[in-house]
């Protein structure tokens, strides 16, 4: 499968062969095997695989130019290399995607979407992907593709980016960091009896910083390697991160800053269920040391008010704390 991947990326980057693929580096997210790799000694793609229990592997890969696509294999095909196949895909209840797949080897096909973020968003939001070919039909499911793509993109950040930028930082260093900020950003914003949950006490809020004041619960993530041109996927992996999550009526958007403070990137999100309403604020904001800052303001209840004072409190705060 590794060379599936290798070779799938390299052909998504325009390149007539393989060369000397490599490995520099692995990690998992969720069921997802993940590694960044390179072509004759220069990084070329990062790229994420899961195996079904159809045989069919799934390939999620994302180019050294920002290239992205899919690729599917399966020991079982019997495929002509270079041949084109039409493929149809649909991601939930979407509308019917027509798209063109390239038989790479034998067993394994790739479909290469360019830089094209619209399919990247509905990725990363899907839960449930079917495709038809051939008179049939598959269908995976997309679980952890929201924490997946955003990590290949800042592996490719990390590979592409300049030395200075890629300087190692370790997560207690981040987590250090935000756990400094956070502090500071509630002192500031008046924010009285706040305290700082421990790992245990929250454990599936995932977050460098996790604190509660009454009813109000926030989050704090620094995200060290997202550069400005990736906004508005962040923005859709948010959004399609809490839609996942929600059983019951969605709504979300994006809101402009009163201040009109262009440096700031706001988005709500409220799910409805007939128990009770979940509101979260998220709030983003640019980190001197590179990437960003990303806060999460939310309440459970009948009323989204106490959430939405403190994001206000904080909006109000936050450039202030800010190191010049």
């Amino acid at each position: 499968m590794r060379a599936l991947v290798a070779f799938a990326g390299v052909l998504l980057l325009g390149l007539s062969t393989a060369g000397h693929a490599k490995t520099i580096k692995t990690f998992e997210v969720g069921g997802w095997s993940a590694g960044a790799y390179t072509d004759e000694g220069k990084f070329s793609h990062c790229a994420g695989t899961a195996g079904y229990n159809s045989g069919i592997h799934v390939t999620v890969l994302i180019g050294r130019k920002y290239n992205w696509g899919v690729g599917f294999s399966n020991p079982a095909w019997r495929l002509t290399p270079g041949a084109e196949i039409p493929l149809a895909y649909v991601i939930d209840g979407g509308d019917v995607q027509q798209v063109t797949a390239k038989a790479i080897s034998p067993t394994g096909v790739i479909v290469g979407f360019g830089g094209n973020s619209d399919r990247f968003q509905n990725f990363s939001r899907g839960r449930v992907l079917r495709i038809a070919a051939s008179d049939q039909v598959f269908t995976f499911n997309l679980t952890d593709t929201s924490r997946l793509l955003p990590m290949l993109l800042n592996c490719v950040n990390e590979q592409v980016s300049p030395a200075p930028v890629r300087a190692a930082v370790t997560r207690p260093e981040l987590r250090a960091d935000a756990m400094v900020f956070a502090a500071n950003l509630l002192s500031e914003a008046g924010v009285t009896g706040f305290r700082i949950a421990t790992s245990n006490e929250l454990p599936d809020i995932k977050a460098d910083v996790v604190w509660v004041a009454g009813d109000v619960v926030g989050t704090v993530n620094v995200l060290p390697v997202i550069l400005p041109r990736q906004i508005d996927e962040l923005k859709a992996l948010m959004v399609g991160t809490r839609a996942k999550e929600c059983k019951g009526t969605f709504f979300s958007g994006s809101m402009p800053d009163d201040s009109g403070d262009s440096r700031l990137v706001r988005v709500f999100t409220t799910c409805q269920t007939d128990k009770t309403t979940t509101t979260d604020y998220y709030l983003v904001v640019p980190r001197k040391a590179g990437g960003y800052y990303m806060m999460r303001t939310m309440t459970e209840g009948k009323s989204e008010t106490p959430a939405k004072e403190v994001d206000a409190n904080i909006r109000k705060a936050v450039f202030k704390v800010l190191p010049k």
